[in-house]
C-alpha cells in the first residue's frame, strides 16, 4: 500500500500551479505564447539578403533571405501575410518546419517548402489575422 506524504503533496500542489492556467484558460495561455510581433512583415524586410540559420531535428543549414513578398490575391504590403523566400548554400533541407535563427534575432519557427527540384529555394508563407 502506498502512502501518501506531505512532500508529494506539496509536488502535486506546486504542478497544479504550475499548470492551471494551461488546463484553465489554453486559448489565453496559446494567445500570449503565439507571438504575432514574431511574424511580421517588417522584422523579416529588414533582414532582407541576410544569412539564417535553418536548425532541424537533426542538423542546421544555411540559408539566406532573398525576397519578401505580397501574397497573390492579397493586399499589397499587408504587415501580417506575405511570402518570404529563401535560398540555401547547398542543398538544403527536406519540407518541413524548422528553427529560423540568426544573431540579434528571436528563434522563429516557419514551415518551408522547397521550391525548385535542387532543394535550394524555399518558400514560407505567413499569413494571420491582427
Amino acid at each position: 500500500m502506498k502512502t501518501t506524504t506531505r512532500r508529494s503533496l506539496l509536488r502535486a500542489g506546486a504542478l497544479g500551479l504550475a499548470l492551471g492556467p494551461v488546463l484553465l484558460a489554453p486559448e489565453a495561455f496559446a494567445a500570449f505564447t503565439t507571438r504575432h510581433t514574431l511574424y511580421a512583415r517588417d522584422r523579416f524586410a529588414a533582414l532582407r539578403h541576410r544569412s539564417f540559420l535553418l536548425e532541424g531535428p537533426e542538423r542546421t543549414w544555411r540559408a539566406r533571405l532573398v525576397s519578401v513578398r505580397d501574397l497573390p490575391n492579397g493586399k499589397r504590403l499587408d504587415p501580417s501575410s506575405f511570402c518570404l523566400t529563401f535560398r540555401a548554400v547547398g542543398q538544403g533541407p527536406a519540407q518541413g518546419t524548422y528553427l529560423l535563427k540568426r544573431r540579434g534575432f528571436a528563434p522563429t519557427s516557419l514551415f518551408l517548402v522547397p521550391s525548385d527540384a535542387d532543394r535550394r529555394n524555399y518558400a514560407a508563407v505567413v499569413f494571420h489575422k491582427p
